[in-house]
């Protein structure tokens, strides 16, 4: 059998000979002296193409390509297409077969050479290297034109001895693959310094390279006194940086690991940078693209709030009630917002769906398994069985394996990667609408709310990525594991089916009943987050009235209610797991147990196949309960965000004015300013004019005392540069309230304000003492230089002399 297999293998009427008539044998030539250098020639090229980098310092490498490169690597492609010629001619015009062992020189030929040419295109940017390469590669090289050379030989006797092997193509080819190395290896003598241009990196104030100036990679190592390890990969994305096997097998964290492993991640500064797509810049600025909307209806809602303001003016007998109608009216269909899940879907919705194309693809290739284990063990039965379709069985096996733990790592990575964008919008979008609402509607949303949102609920709603593919993907894996069942063990696969759907709607339950218990306990965490706040910032007249035993019971009292949903979460997490591992024992027992009574005989390969099924069942059946709780989580958490994040936003644009008076710095006539927006004063006042049957005018209902909400109206303010002004006013009179106004903190109601320079901004500073925990004199210098002549004339102007004089 075996020297039939060599025959068949090796082809032109031969077997694996050594030698023969002076010569070495066909196949051992090919096998033996051709195929090993141009497998290590692979090797060597896939290993130096993934240590390229052509990014430095954040700024891309551009380096000039010699004729020389250009030549060798020409020389590259056309050895690459030379053993596809060879087989082409040989086939299609000399009509002469060839053999398996010549299949596989072509195509190992083919593999090697095009991996070289990526290499020779990537040497420019193997800075550590010279132009010609690293040695390594030239001594496997060399050994390539030894290789060919023997082979060259062998042609050439059977040329002269008219050997019916004798192949024109094969002649003609083995001339043109010869001069073309032999030009490669010409090109190898050139030595020549990389160039760079000059702009390489970004400005710096340490170095100014003139533009005549060659820069070269040795420049480039002692550039600006920086430390050649700093010059290299820790400076890089990486990621983006590498290939595509250096991706599929992540040996780009490898340096990142090595470095770890000396001792050298310290900090943040020493990890690997990340890829632009995680930016979170470009990030942040991608889904606010998206919720764009806010702008544009906030805007528009202003507009028609402002002509309505006008038209009530100006109609003093009109109908109130009318008015708010229209008001409400027009404000829903204003503010009608794109929902929160909708903006994600559009911003990231592509990528994250096409992940599970890769989901798909390793669960099938999962499947194939079993299936290629029931083929091996029947083989193992069979002792008729051909001895090669048992490699076929075990390499199959072997290579379904290896590429579904490649797609599922893949897949795992990249989903991963999109929940980091997600959370990155979510927390950079929470954080923006904190600063672009103003306090009053923020005002219901307390700190531990807002960190929560940021936190939380933010990991929930990321828990979601992977929660969604496990939806649809384990049923998937179910069906198809219980159909492979009924081929393997027929009708009996029912009795396992019957008490896996009986699980269902108990599995169903618990979910929803630890749903429930989540958000419950979400409240009552978000109650004691509120309520430690208070405690701390209140902290000294808690500590002055001796409350600590009021607020600790009433810290214990709400941690005991979110304990309390949190222990019924888990004992509900605890029933679950008992099912989970419970279930596939049971099935696999009620399966086997049902098909012996109907008379069927349990063979090796039958029990074989379905334990492995039975495995297989085991991550679905107990994964997909606690993917039901992580979307409800994921549900009732994007909810809570969303509700935050339709607050109204502040439109500065339209709150302030043109400024128009160059006498002054700060302008307001005629302002009307309420901590409520006109809606809701104005739905008030009808009330209140419902009850009293009266009509009034809306201006006077604005600045009405029997109001709910207070008003500043009519407020003419003209405020000069450098002039010092003050306000003053009983307790309660609006004193602060117009420095919110100011700051656009309240609602404008009417009139105009402006602001000189507006678009620089302005600043506030508020009675608020703001000490560090240090002596009197470095809080005043604040870490500056002392001088004595400044530090006494600050002491002056606080009016501190008196104080230093009593207290020290």
């Amino acid at each position: 059998m075996e020297k039939w297999y060599w025959h068949q293998f090796c082809g032109h009427n031969e077997d694996f000979t050594t030698w023969s008539n002076n010569d070495f044998g066909h196949c051992f030539e090919e096998c033996v002296i051709i195929l090993p250098p141009l497998v290590l020639l692979a090797i060597l090229s896939s290993y130096y193409i993934a240590r390229r980098q052509v990014r430095l310092a954040d700024s891309d490498l551009y380096v000039v390509w010699f004729w020389f490169m250009k030549i060798r690597f020409v020389c590259t492609v056309f050895l690459l297409l030379a053993p596809v010629v060879q087989v082409l001619f040989t086939l299609f015009l000399l009509k002469i077969s060839l053999s398996v062992a010549d299949y596989v020189v072509c195509g190992v030929s083919v593999f090697t050479w095009g991996l070289h040419a990526i290499y020779i295109w990537n040497l420019q940017y193997l800075h550590t290297v010279p132009l010609r390469g690293p040695t390594s590669v030239v001594v496997v090289f060399l050994l390539t034109v030894v290789s060919l050379a023997v082979h060259m030989h062998s042609v050439i006797l059977q040329h002269i001895d008219y050997s019916v092997n004798r192949n024109a193509a094969e002649e003609y080819a083995i001339y043109i693959k010869l001069g073309l190395e032999l030009i490669y290896l010409l090109t190898l003598f050139p030595s020549k310094t990389r160039h760079y241009r000059t702009d390489l990196f970004f400005g710096s104030i340490n170095y100014d390279t003139p533009d005549t100036e060659q820069i070269t990679w040795e420049h480039v190592h002692s550039y600006g006194g920086t430390d050649q390890s700093v010059m290299t990969a820790e400076l890089l994305e990486a990621e983006s940086t590498s290939n595509i096997f250096s991706k599929l097998s992540f040996y780009w964290l490898n340096h990142m690991f090595k470095k770890g492993l000396n001792g050298g991640l310290n900090n943040a500064t020493d990890l690997l940078r990340l890829p632009k797509r995680l930016n979170s810049v470009s990030i942040e600025q991608k889904f606010q693209y998206v919720l764009s909307w806010n702008t544009d209806d906030h805007r528009d809602l202003e507009n028609n709030m402002t002509q309505s303001s006008r038209e009530q003016n100006s109609t003093l007998n009109h109908d109130p009630t009318i008015q708010i109608i229209d008001h409400v009216q027009r404000r829903k269909k204003v503010t009608k917002q794109k929902s929160l899940l909708k903006c994600l879907n559009s911003a990231f919705g592509c990528e994250y769906y096409c992940l599970g194309i890769l989901k798909l693809i390793a669960d099938a290739l999962g499947f194939a398994g079993p299936v290629l284990l029931n083929m091996l063990v029947s083989y193992i039965e069979n002792k008729n069985e051909h001895q090669n379709h048992g490699y076929m069985f075990a390499g199959g096996l072997m290579a379904t394996t290896f590429l579904c733990t490649v797609f599922s790592t893949q897949f795992d990575y990249h989903v991963s990667v999109v929940g980091l964008k997600i959370r990155c919008a979510l927390i950079t979008t929470v954080y923006q609408k904190i600063l672009s609402v103003s306090t009053v509607h923020i005002a219901k949303y307390d700190t531990g709310q807002i960190v929560n949102f940021m936190s939380t609920d933010t990991n929930r709603i990321v828990n979601f990525c992977p929660s969604f593919h496990a939806f649809w993907s384990l049923p998937f894996q179910v069906s198809v594991s219980l159909y492979l069942l009924h081929q393997q063990v027929g009708m009996a696969f029912l009795a396992g089916l019957t008490f896996a759907i009986i699980l269902i709607p108990i599995n169903r339950q618990l979910a929803i009943k630890i749903g429930d218990l989540s958000k419950k306990m979400m409240g009552e965490k978000d109650s004691r987050v509120k309520l430690m706040n208070e405690v701390l910032s209140g902290i000294r007249v808690v500590k002055f009235y001796s409350w600590e035993q009021h607020f600790k019971e009433e810290i214990n009292l709400v941690r005991d209610k979110e304990l309390n949903n949190l222990k019924g979460q888990k004992y509900l997490d605890a029933l679950c797991v008992y099912f989970w591992a419970t279930t596939p024992v049971l099935i696999s027992i009620l399966t086997f147990t049902t098909y012996s009574l109907l008379g069927h005989t349990l063979t090796a390969a039958k029990v074989f196949t379905s334990l492995s099924l039975f495995i297989m069942l085991i991550g679905p059946l107990n994964a997909f309960p606690w993917v039901i709780n992580g979307l409800m989580e994921s549900w009732v958490s994007l909810k809570r965000v969303e509700e935050f994040l339709k607050l109204e936003q502040l439109d500065l644009a339209s709150y302030y004015s043109p400024h128009l008076d160059i006498t002054s710095s700060i302008r307001v006539d005629k302002g009307v300013f309420s901590w409520k927006s006109q809606i809701n004063i104005s739905a008030s006042n009808s009330r209140l004019l419902r009850q009293t049957n009266s009509t009034v005018s809306s201006e006077s209902n604005i600045s009405s005392v029997a109001c709910p909400t207070l008003v500043l109206s009519d407020i003419n303010l003209h405020i000069r540069k450098g002039q010092l002004l003050g306000i003053i006013g009983k307790v309660g009179s609006g004193k602060s309230s117009l420095l919110h106004a100011l700051q656009a903190e309240m609602q404008k109601q009417g009139g105009r304000i402006s602001f000189e320079n507006i678009e620089l901004g302005f600043s506030l500073a508020t009675q608020e003492p703001w000490l560090q925990h240090a002596t009197v004199r470095d809080n005043i210098l604040f870490g500056q230089r002392y001088q004595t002549g400044k530090y006494d004339a600050v002491i002056q102007a606080c009016a501190l002399s008196e104080d230093f004089k009593v207290n020290i």
